[in-house]
């Protein structure tokens, strides 16, 4: 127990090693958050009001001790605010909803059942050249199948837009693995659908036993010429790119070998992330 001078009263205070190593790594983990909120215009203010409201609404149902209500006073005591400021957080959160994520992008679903549903496959298990019309094995089709209500045409124009199709005659090429966002907008949800997955499986292995941790690598060299990153980025975009496919056409497959009609089994969600990391040797008295 030590004792800490706080406005002319000596109060205890207990030290956390763990809360401070948790305080200094948040510094590392904020850094590029921080950066990109300064570009777009976010204060310092804002961001903490928003960090509130976060607060407020994990400790609300996150934290909830079971057969018991949750109350101001418990959600107070959870996020060091006080009762007052609890209730105002959550009346703001009952008239609208803090997380803005955007509906899933049509274009998305309609390049990923190309890569992976047999009827608009080749003989290879790749993506075919599609005519764009037709009843069967178009691309009228597969818009049909993949994108609900929105039109062939629009799901077109989108994928030409981003690149992601080449018209060949009457026919329509896949150029790409995956929806590759093109705007600043797009990239942003990208990031924190990312972000928030990444971390999602850090805090689970965070609280569960190293036998039971879901898979987290990276590997880091350091003092590597320019030529050799240059060489390593697209090296491991190549190979990253060739074990998606793999893995996506695992999952498809095993999805149309479920049993639809068996509501006993618990639906989930599965997947799998890879990223390339890179720094410039300016940065490291930060890390």
């Amino acid at each position: 127990m030590f004792l800490k001078p706080y406005f002319g009263y000596i109060l205890p205070f207990i030290v956390n090693e763990t809360k401070l190593i948790l305080i200094r790594s948040l510094k590392t983990m904020l850094r590029p958050l921080v950066r990109i909120l300064i570009r777009y215009g976010l204060s310092s203010s804002e961001f903490a009001e928003l960090i509130k409201q976060l607060y407020v609404d994990v400790a609300d149902n996150d934290y909830r001790i079971t057969g018991k209500k949750q109350t101001i006073s418990r959600i107070a005591v959870l996020t060091g605010l006080c009762r007052k400021e609890v209730q105002k957080i959550k009346n703001q959160l009952e008239q609208e909803s803090i997380e803005t994520s955007a509906p899933v992008n049509r274009a998305n679903r309609v390049i990923m059942g190309w890569l992976k549903d047999e009827d608009f496959l080749d003989e290879l298990n790749k993506p075919a050249s599609l005519p764009i019309h037709g009843d069967i094995g178009s691309f009228d089709a597969l818009v049909k199948r993949y994108s609900g209500d929105i039109t062939s045409r629009a799901i077109l124009d989108e994928l030409l837009r981003i690149g992601a199709v080449e018209v060949l005659g009457d026919k329509l090429q896949l150029l790409s693995e995956g929806y590759i966002p093109k705007t600043e907008e797009e990239k942003i949800n990208v990031m924190a659908k990312c972000a928030r997955d990444l971390l999602n499986t850090i805090d689970f292995n965070l609280t569960h036993p190293s036998y039971e941790a879901r898979f987290q690598r990276q590997i880091k060299y350091v003092d590597l010429s320019k030529e050799t990153i240059k060489e390593f980025r697209e090296y491991s975009k190549e190979r990253s790119i060739e074990l998606m496919m793999e893995l996506n056409l695992w999952l498809a497959e095993h999805k149309r070998n479920q049993h639809p009609n068996n509501t006993s089994e618990t639906l989930g969600e599965v997947g799998f992330g890879l990223y390339y990391f890179e720094e410039d040797n300016e940065f490291k008295q930060y890390l």
